[in-house]
């Protein structure tokens, strides 16, 4: 039985790690093109029937009351502040105040303890971000490093195999668990212990606002849809920047190449 080759074996490692950079590089491109679009709230807000949602708890808050009396825009422009404040490690989260239809100020939108789970989730954010950085200057160095040697990419029945793969474990493991169990559980292990992060509706005008974890379903929905685009576009820069012929060729010619050395080593 032939042994796989060194070569062939740091060709693999190459190209798991090239692929790797490739999806965390295209999840962070996605998130910040999400980021800039407001997350979708404004697309979502019909589907996800958040509007119904609002209107059915926001008079039951005696904590922050009133919501119900805002607009469609004024939501829209506070979700907005929200997403703006978590990617600026939660600076301007106390400062959200909501208005009715003529302008008048109701109140302070998020209570202290929203504030507290809201700026946790952007120090998360913060360090996912710099993790996508660091990806995205990595896929892009080593892009330049295999231009410089010669070396052909993964080829794209092997990058497409792997992806659905990956996506159909991650569509395993929700239907098998369940997203809001899923959910909870993700809550759980990543937040402090000691830091609230379940709100109720009649409680939360942050939860009802969100619909949460309704909205959240709907945000990864558009993420993933996202990142398949960028992902698609990356690999194509990759490929018409690559030297020579692409791996899919490389391979086909190397299957071509083989009946003729073999043909020679019997002669």
């Amino acid at each position: 039985m032939k042994r796989p080759s060194l070569a062939g074996s740091g060709r693999g490692l190459r190209h798991v790690a090239w692929a790797l950079l490739l999806v965390l590089t295209a999840l962070y491109l996605s998130w910040r093109a999400l980021a800039a679009m407001d997350f979708g709230y404004p697309l979502l807000y019909r589907p996800l029937g958040l509007e119904q949602n609002i209107q059915t708890y926001a008079p039951r808050n005696t904590i922050r009351p009133g919501f119900q009396l805002t607009s469609r825009e004024e939501r829209f422009r506070l979700f907005a502040g929200i997403g703006r404040a978590i990617r600026n490690d939660g600076q301007g989260l106390a400062g959200l105040r909501y208005h009715d239809t003529r302008g008048r100020e109701l109140g302070t939108l998020l209570t202290a303890p929203e504030i507290v789970h809201l700026q946790d989730v952007a120090h998360l954010v913060a360090r996912f971000e710099r993790v996508g950085l660091l990806a995205l200057f990595g896929w892009l160095g080593l892009c330049v490093w295999q231009r410089r040697r010669g070396w052909p990419l993964p080829t794209l029945p092997s990058l497409l195999l792997g992806t659905v793969a990956v996506l159909a474990a991650g569509g395993l493991l929700v239907a098998v668990v369940g997203p809001g169990a899923l959910f909870y559980w993700l809550h759980e292990v990543i937040f402090p212990p000691d830091h609230p992060w379940f709100f109720y509706y009649q409680a939360s005008l942050m939860s009802t606002m969100m619909r949460a974890p309704v909205l959240f379903g709907g945000i990864a929905v558009l993420w993933l849809a996202l990142a398949l685009v960028f992902l698609a576009l990356l690999y194509a820069l990759a490929r018409r920047l690559a030297p020579g012929p692409s791996a899919d060729a490389a391979a086909l010619s190397e299957s071509r190449a083989m009946p003729r050395r073999a043909r020679r080593s019997r002669r």
